[in-house]
């Protein structure tokens, strides 16, 4: 994924389903200049990580 897709996915109105490593997660905020993401996993949402949005991979 490339951090424009990323930050398209935070501002929809519909849920898209997003994995790290396999983990569904959701994406909190995306540093454009960084090529990061903050990220949390659907069934723990105090446990933030901030990755690579390459890392990052949307499914149907």
């Amino acid at each position: 994924m490339n951090a424009d897709r990323a930050q398209a996915i935070i501002e929809s109105t519909q849920k898209i389903n997003v994995h790290l490593d396999g983990i569904p997660v959701w994406i909190d905020n995306v540093d454009r200049q960084n090529h990061t993401a903050t990220v949390h996993a659907e069934n723990r949402p105090n446990d933030t990580r901030v990755v690579p949005v390459e890392r990052l991979i949307e499914s149907e």
